[in-house]
C-alpha cells in the first residue's frame, strides 16, 4: 500500500486521544472464535447440556446471530453462561499473539473492544507493564463519565462486558436491547457514542458484515451528516467502490489489506502485520517533541480564558429554533411562600431562566419546550461567557475577575452515574480546575431530565445526598432542576414553576404576521397554545378557521398527508389507518420508540407494499415528511407523544365499537387517558354519552378533562357533574384542583347549572371561589355587588377570599366604588376583633381587600383606610390592609409610607418594608433611610416580624450605614450582638456559634430570655456543627427549638448532615409529650418538626435500631415511631415483619391525616399484590375512617405505578374520602 494514502491514519494514531476499537477478528490470532464459531459453539454446548439446540442452528445458518445466541442463553442458566463464556474465551489457556504486540506497539492508550476476552489487558501487562490502564464495561456506570472526558486516557471500555462478569455480557438480541434507549445500561451506549463522535477512532478486527461493525455503522448513520471525520478501518480485501461507500455515507475511511488463501481455504491475514509494522515504522520515523516546560503566570492566564473560550463553544450545537415562542412560567401556587414575593411569576421562561437567583425547579409536560428553553439559556450564558473571555484576554497585565464570570453547567440527568460532582467536574478540561470554578466563578447549574435519570438511582431516592452534597459545594450558584413531574423533588423547598402554554400575545402576534386574522374560542385557543399544534399552524399546513377541536386538526393533518402520500406512491390505501396499528401497540407496550415491523405490519393491513424494499422506502418518506423520528437503535417513533395518542384512539375505537370493556381495560393505566380524551372527541352523538358514563364509573377525574372533548350532549353531562361534586364530598376532596380548573375555564353556562354552581360557591374554600370566578365569566359586572357581600361573609375564609373574590372585584371595581369598600371594612371590624392578636380572624378578608385596592393609587388608599388621623391610631384591622397594600405595589413611594407607618407604632410594617426592599420593581429611594430608622428596626429584631431580614438589605445597599450598625451592636450582647454582625456580614457566622454554644451552661431564667426567634431569619450554615445542633434541641426550649428548626415541615436546616440518635427512648418520649399538647399549635408544629428532622437526619445505624424496635410489638413507643419516623424513612415492606404489618393496617382505623404528609407511606411502598390482598379488602369495612384511608391509599399508589386499580362499583360506593389537614411542606 502507497505510504501517502495511511497519512490520515497515522495522523489520527498521533493524537493523545485517538481510540482504538477492537472487534473479534483480532482474538482469532489467539484462537478464539469468531462470532459465527462462537454460536457454533454455543449449540454443541447446548447439546452437552442435554437441551435442544435446533433454533440456535437455524438462526445462525439464516445469518441472524443475535436471535441464535437469544435462543441459545434462554436455555441456559446464569451459572451455564458464566461457564460457556469461560470456555468460548479459552480463559486460562488463550495469550495474547504477535498481533496485540503490534497493535499495542502503536502507543494508542484508549481503547474500545466488543471483545470479551482479556487479552488486550494480559497484553498490556506483558508488553506495557509501565501504567496500569482502567477497564470500564457497561456495568460500571460510576467510571463511564470518566473515560468520556476529552482528557480521559488509559482505558479499555468493553460495552458489550467482559468475561470475568457474566451479568455484563452483551451477546443475546435481549441484552442487546438493554444498551439502547430505556434500557437499564443505556449510558454504556450513550458513553460508546460520546467517544466515537468526540476523537478519532481507528477499528480493527472488523468485516464490512460483521454484526458488531454493523451495529456500529447504525450508530454513525444518525449522527454523520457529511462532516469530515477521523475515524479509520483496517479490512481485509475492500474494494475502492466499498471505500467510497463507507467514506460518503458513514464518514469512515477504509483501509485495506489483502488476504491470501491457504490450502485449507481459509485466508491468510499476514498481511494485516505487514501493515502494523509499516503504520509502526511511520510513527516512530521522528522523535516526538517534547514541549515541556512551566508556564509562567501570562501563559495560565491565556490558558485559562481558553480553556473557558473552548468551554463556551461546546454550547455551539444547541440550535436555536426558528420561530421561538413566549412561553412564560407561573410559580406554584402555595400560600406557606406568601414571604417570598415573585418576580419571576409570569415572566418568560427565557427571562426566568436568566434571571433566577436562587435553586428552582421548572416543571413541563414532554414536547413543552422545557429542555429547549434549558438548552438555549445555558448556550446564551456560554455565548456571554465567551464574550467576557475574549475582553480579559486583550487586558494584559490586568488580573482575572472570575467572580464576574458566569457560568453555565448543562447536566442531562438521563446519564447521572450517582456521582453528580464527578458529572459536573467532567464538563471542565483540566486547565479549569473544579474547586476554582466552584468558589470563584457565578455558576447555573441547569440539572434537566430529572424523572428520566437511570431507574437504579431513581428507585430508593439514592440520588439525594448526592445531589445535596453539591448544592451545598456550590453555594453560591442557583440550581434550576428541569422535570415532567414534581415526583421525587417534593422533599427539595426549592420554589416550583409550571412552564405554561404559549402566551397569548404571542399567538396573536404570530397569527396577525401571517394574515391569520380570526377570534379563539377557548377549546381553539387551547389547542393553538401548545407548540406542536402552533407549529403546523403558522406554517400554513393547517388552516386555522377550520379548528375547533383536536380532531379538526388532525383530520386536516392527515388528509394533506393522504394527498401526499397518494401522490407520490400512487396507493389509495388509508395513511392514517396503517399508523393507527402502530401508534396502538406502541402505547399498549408503553414504549414511545418502536420497531419499524409495527408499520409493516399496518401496511400489510391494507395490503399495501408486498416487498420489503418498498416498506423501507415509505418508512423512509414519513421520516421525510416528519411524521416518523428515526432513532439511532434503529427504531422509531412519531414526532410527537399527542400523535401517538389521537392514532391509538383511531385503533381502540374499532375495537371498543366491538367490547365495551375494552376501554376499563385500558383507562387502568394512566397512559392511556389522552387517548380516551381524543376518543371522546371521535365518537358520534349516540355514543358519547355512554362513553362518558363508563368514564364516570372509572375516575371522575378523567370525566373533567373528557367533557371539554364533547362537541355536543355537553348539558346532560355538565348536570351530572355537578350533582356530584355538590352531593359527594369524598368526589370534592380528592378532586379538588381538577374541579378548580373546571369551573373556572370549561363549565357552560344553562340556567339549571346557574342553580347548582351558587350550591357549590356555598361550599367556601378554594372549589366556592372557582365556581363565584364561572359565575363572572358567565355574569360579567352583574356580579360585584354579590361578590362585596359574599366577602364580608367569607371573611374568615382565606381560600376563597383570596382565588375568587380578589381576583374578580380586582378586576371590576372602579374610584366610585371605594366608599363601598371602606364601609365593608368598617363591617368587618364589627365581627373580628381589632386586637392584633385575633386580627386572624379575619386574614381571608384583609389579603382580599389589600389586593383589590391595587388598583387604586397610594393616596386614595390611604385616605380611605386612615384618613386624617394618625396611622399609629387607626383601627388594627385597616393597619394590616394597608401594609399588605403597600407590600404588593412594589413602588418607592409605598416603601415611604410603609417605613412611616413602622416608624409610628405600628411593627407589622416592617415585613411591608423588607417586601418593598427586596422585591421592588422600581429604584428604591435608598437616601431616604437614616440612622433613626435602624434604630428602630434594631428595637423590633427580636419581636418576629422580619426587621432583621429588612435590616440587612438596607445595609446591603447603604455601605455607610454598616458602620452605625457595627456601633449600636457594641450596646448589645449575646445573640442579638452577633445577629448584628451578621448583618453586617452575613458570612461571618462564627460569632453566632459562639454564643449558640454558651446556651448549654445557661440557667433556665436566663435560657428564657434569649431572643431566639432572631435565629429563624438568620441562615446558618450547620455543616460541621452537628453535634451542637443536636445538643441545643435536647434543651427542650420551646422558643429555642422554633428558633432552631425555622418556620417550614420539614425543618430547612442548611448543611447538617447525619447523625447517630444515642438514646432513641429519650426522643421519642419527647414526641409523646408533644403529641399529648398537640390541641396547642406550636406544641403539634414542633412535633412535626422534630420528628422530621430524626426522620431525614438519623444514620444508618439509628435508621436500623428503629425498625428493630417497631417490629418489636412490646415497645411502648411503637405508636410514636409508625406515625412521626416511618413515613420519614426510606423503607420497604421487607423491613416490616406480618405482625407489624398488621399492626400498621389497624392503624388506618384511628387517623385521619397523616402527620404534615399528604398521603399514607404505604402508598409509596405497596406493590400490586399488597394492594390488592391487603389494602382493597379494607374497603368491605364498615368503618368509614378506615375505608376512606384505604382508598387514598389504593389511589396514590396506582398514581405512583402508572395504573388505576378499578374496583367495583360497589366498593367505590360505599367509600368515602375526608379531607386532609396539611401538605407536604407548611410553613408558619
Amino acid at each position: 500500500m502507497k505510504k501517502d494514502r495511511l497519512k490520515g491514519i497515522i495522523t489520527a494514531l498521533k493524537q493523545e486521544d485517538c481510540v482504538l476499537f477492537i472487534g473479534s477478528g483480532i482474538s482469532t490470532w489467539s484462537g478464539l472464535p469468531s462470532w459465527a464459531g462462537l454460536l457454533d459453539e454455543l449449540a454443541d454446548y447446548l447439546e452437552e447440556c442435554g437441551e435442544d439446540n435446533s433454533l440456535v442452528k437455524r438462526e445462525a445458518a439464516n445469518g441472524d446471530l443475535l436471535q441464535a445466541a437469544s435462543y441459545g442463553f434462554d436455555r441456559l442458566t446464569k451459572l451455564q453462561i458464566r461457564d460457556f463464556m469461560l470456555r468460548a474465551c479459552r480463559c486460562g489457556k488463550a495469550e495474547p499473539q504477535e498481533i496485540h504486540k503490534k497493535i499495542l506497539d502503536l502507543g494508542v492508550k484508549c481503547f474500545i473492544t466488543t471483545n470479551y476476552d482479556k487479552l488486550i489487558e494480559m497484553g498490556i501487562q506483558k508488553w506495557r507493564a509501565k501504567k496500569p490502564i482502567m477497564v470500564v464495561t457497561n456495568r460500571q456506570l460510576a467510571e463511564m463519565g470518566r473515560i468520556s472526558q476529552a482528557r480521559a486516557t488509559d482505558f479499555i471500555y468493553k460495552p458489550h462486558g467482559d468475561v470475568g462478569d457474566a451479568e455484563s455480557i452483551i451477546l443475546t438480541r435481549e441484552q442487546y436491547r438493554s444498551l439502547l434507549l430505556n434500557g437499564e445500561r443505556h449510558m454504556a451506549l450513550e458513553t460508546l457514542k460520546t467517544l466515537m463522535v468526540s476523537r478519532p477512532v481507528v477499528y480493527m478486527g472488523f468485516g464490512l458484515r460483521d454484526p458488531d461493525f454493523l451495529y456500529i455503522r447504525d450508530i454513525l448513520s444518525n449522527i454523520y451528516q457529511g462532516n469530515v471525520r477521523d475515524h479509520y478501518a483496517v479490512m481485509a480485501d475492500v474494494e475502492d467502490a466499498e471505500a467510497d461507500y463507507w467514506r460518503r455515507n458513514y464518514g469512515i475511511h477504509l483501509i485495506g489489506y489483502e488476504t491470501e488463501a491457504k490450502p485449507d481455504g481459509a485466508r491468510s491475514h499476514a498481511a494485516l502485520l505487514e501493515l502494523l509494522e509499516t503504520l509502526n515504522d511511520e510513527l516512530h520515523a521522528s522523535d516526538k517533541t517534547d514541549v515541556g516546560g512551566k508556564a509562567d503566570a501570562g501563559q495560565d492566564k491565556a490558558e485559562t480564558i481558553l480553556a473557558f473560550i473552548r468551554y463556551a463553544a461546546r454550547f455551539a450545537g444547541y440550535r436555536r429554533a426558528e420561530t421561538e415562542f413566549g412561553i412564560r412560567v407561573h410559580r406554584k401556587s402555595d400560600r406557606t411562600e406568601m414571604r417570598y414575593a415573585d418576580k419571576y411569576n409570569g415572566s418568560l421562561v427565557k427571562n426566568f431562566l436568566m434571571g433566577v437567583k436562587k435553586h428552582a425547579v421548572l416543571i413541563g409536560a414532554p414536547g413543552a419546550g422545557k429542555s429547549y428553553a434549558m438548552r438555549q439559556t445555558a448556550a446564551e450564558m456560554a455565548q456571554k461567557l465567551n464574550e467576557k473571555c475574549l475582553e480579559e484576554s486583550v487586558s494584559d497585565g490586568k488580573s482575572i475577575d472570575f467572580c464576574q464570570m458566569d457560568v453555565p453547567i448543562y447536566i442531562d440527568l438521563k446519564l447521572y452515574d450517582g456521582n453528580l460532582e464527578r458529572m459536573i467536574e467532567k464538563e471542565f478540561s483540566k486547565t479549569l480546575p473544579p474547586e476554582m470554578i466552584r468558589k470563584e466563578c457565578r455558576c447555573k447549574i441547569f440539572l434537566d431530565s430529572f424523572n428520566e435519570m437511570p431507574k437504579e438511582y431513581w428507585d430508593g431516592g439514592k440520588y439525594r445526598q448526592d445531589f445535596e452534597k453539591v448544592f451545598d459545594q456550590f453555594g453560591n450558584a442557583a440550581v434550576v432542576i428541569g422535570a415532567r413531574t414534581s415526583d421525587g423533588l417534593e422533599e427539595y423547598p426549592f420554589p416550583v414553576y409550571y412552564l405554561d402554554e404559549i402566551d397569548r400575545d404571542t399567538i396573536d402576534e404570530e397569527l396577525e404576521k401571517r394574515g391569520m386574522m380570526v377570534k379563539l374560542n377557548a377549546v381553539m385557543l387551547g389547542i393553538v397554545s401548545k407548540p406542536f399544534y402552533f407549529q403546523h399552524i403558522i406554517s400554513g399546513e393547517i388552516d386555522i378557521k377550520n379548528i375547533l377541536q383536536p380532531k379538526h386538526f388532525y383530520n386536516e393533518f392527515f388528509g394533506n398527508l393522504q394527498k401526499d402520500f397518494t401522490a407520490r406512491f400512487s396507493e389509495t390505501a388509508k395513511i392514517e389507518t396503517i399508523l393507527s396499528k402502530a401508534a396502538y401497540r406502541a402505547l399498549d407496550m408503553g414504549i414511545e420508540a418502536f420497531p419499524v415491523e409495527f408499520i409493516y405490519e399496518g401496511m400489510d393491513g391494507q395490503n399495501v407494499f408486498g416487498r420489503t424494499e418498498e416498506k423501507e422506502e415509505a418508512v423512509n418518506w414519513l421520516i421525510y415528511k416528519a411524521i416518523l423520528i428515526p432513532y439511532s437503535n434503529g427504531k422509531i417513533a412519531f414526532v410527537h407523544q399527542t400523535v401517538t395518542e389521537y392514532l391509538a384512539a383511531k385503533e381502540l375505537l374499532c375495537f371498543y365499537r366491538k367490547d365495551k370493556e375494552v376501554v376499563r381495560e385500558k383507562i387502568r393505566f394512566y397512559r392511556w387517558d389522552q387517548t380516551a380524551l381524543f376518543m371522546v372527541n371521535l365518537l358520534s352523538d349516540d355514543e358519547v354519552e355512554d362513553f362518558i358514563d363508563d368514564l364516570f364509573r372509572i375516575d371522575f377525574g378523567l370525566v373533567l378533562w373528557a367533557v371539554q372533548y364533547m362537541e355536543f350532549q355537553r348539558a346532560g353531562v355538565e348536570k351530572k357533574i355537578l350533582r356530584k361534586i355538590i352531593e359527594n364530598r369524598g368526589i370534592r376532596d380528592r378532586h379538588r384542583w381538577g374541579i378548580d380548573k373546571y369551573l373556572r375555564y370549561d363549565l357552560q353556562y344553562s340556567e339549571e347549572n346557574e342553580e347548582s354552581l351558587r350550591k357549590v360557591i356555598g361550599f367556601g374554600d378554594s372549589i366556592g371561589g372557582s365556581a363565584l370566578f364561572c359565575l363572572w365569566r358567565w355574569k360579567g359586572d352583574a356580579v360585584k355587588e354579590e361578590c362585596m357581600q359574599l366577602l364580608l361573609e367569607h371573611a374568615s375564609d382565606y381560600n376563597f377570599c383570596r382565588n375568587g373574590v380578589a381576583e374578580i372585584l380586582g378586576e371590576i371595581v372602579e374610584e366610585e366604588d371605594l366608599g363601598a369598600l371602606q364601609k365593608m371594612v368598617g363591617e368587618v371590624r364589627q365581627f373580628a376583633a381589632i386586637e392584633e392578636k385575633e386580627i386572624e380572624k379575619g386574614q381571608g378578608f384583609i389579603c382580599s381587600m389589600a389586593l383589590i385596592l391595587q388598583k387604586f393609587g397610594e393616596e386614595s388608599v390611604r385616605s380611605m383606610l386612615i384618613g386624617d388621623s394618625e396611622i399609629a391610631k387607626a383601627p388594627s384591622i385597616c393597619e394590616e390592609i394597608f401594609c399588605d397594600y403597600l407590600r404588593e405595589r412594589k413602588t418607592a413611594e409605598s416603601l415611604v409610607m410603609a417605613m412611616d407607618l413602622f416608624m409610628q407604632g405600628y411593627q407589622r410594617a416592617s415585613i411591608a418594608v423588607y417586601f418593598l426592599v427586596r422585591f421592588s420593581k422600581e429604584a428604591m429611594p435608598w437616601d431616604f433611610f437614616q440612622e433613626k430608622h435602624i434604630d428602630r428596626l434594631l428595637d423590633c429584631l427580636d419581636d418576629g416580624v422580619w426587621a432583621f431580614e429588612a435590616l440587612q438589605e438596607i445595609v446591603g445597599s447603604r455601605g455607610d450605614l454598616k458602620d452605625y450598625v457595627r456601633w449600636k451592636a457594641n450596646s448589645h450582647r449575646g445573640i442579638a450582638k452577633a445577629a448584628m454582625s451578621v448583618c453586617i456580614d452575613p458570612e461571618n457566622q462564627e460569632d453566632v456559634f459562639r454564643e449558640l454554644e454558651s446556651l448549654l451552661s445557661m440557667e433556665e431564667d436566663e435560657l428564657e430570655a434569649q431572643p431566639f426567634r432572631l435565629l429563624k431569619e438568620i441562615r446558618l450554615k450547620w455543616t460541621g456543627k452537628e453535634e451542637l445542633f443536636v445538643r441545643l434541641l435536647a434543651l427542650k426550649n420551646q422558643e429555642l427549638v422554633a428558633g432552631l428548626m425555622g418556620g417550614s415541615v420539614p425543618p430547612g436546616v442548611k448543611g447538617f448532615g447525619t447523625f447517630e440518635i444515642e438514646n432513641m427512648d429519650w426522643w421519642l418520649n419527647w414526641i409523646e409529650e408533644l403529641e399529648k399538647d398537640g390541641e396547642e399549635d406550636r406544641s403539634r408544629w414542633q412535633l412535626l418538626q422534630i420528628s422530621r428532622f430524626l426522620a431525614q437526619s438519623m444514620g444508618t445505624e439509628s435508621r436500623d435500631r428503629f425498625l428493630e424496635k417497631f417490629n418489636d410489638a412490646d415497645y411502648p413507643y411503637r405508636k410514636m415511631i409508625l406515625r412521626y419516623i416511618i413515613p420519614g424513612l426510606k423503607v420497604s415492606l421487607d423491613d416490616f415483619s406480618e405482625d407489624t404489618i398488621q399492626y400498621i393496617l389497624e392503624d388506618l382505623k384511628e387517623i385521619t391525616h397523616w402527620n404534615g404528609w399528604e398521603h399514607h407511606f404505604l402508598a409509596y411502598i405497596a406493590d400490586e399484590p399488597f394492594i390488592m390482598e391487603r389494602v382493597v379488602p379494607l374497603l368491605e369495612s364498615g368503618d368509614e375512617i378506615l375505608r376512606g384511608n384505604a382508598m387514598d391509599i389504593i389511589e396514590t399508589a396506582g398514581a405512583q405505578q402508572g395504573k388505576r386499580y378499578l374496583l367495583p362499583q360497589k366498593r367505590q360506593g360505599k367509600t368515602v374520602a375526608r379531607a386532609r389537614k396539611g401538605k407536604k411542606r407548611r410553613r408558619k
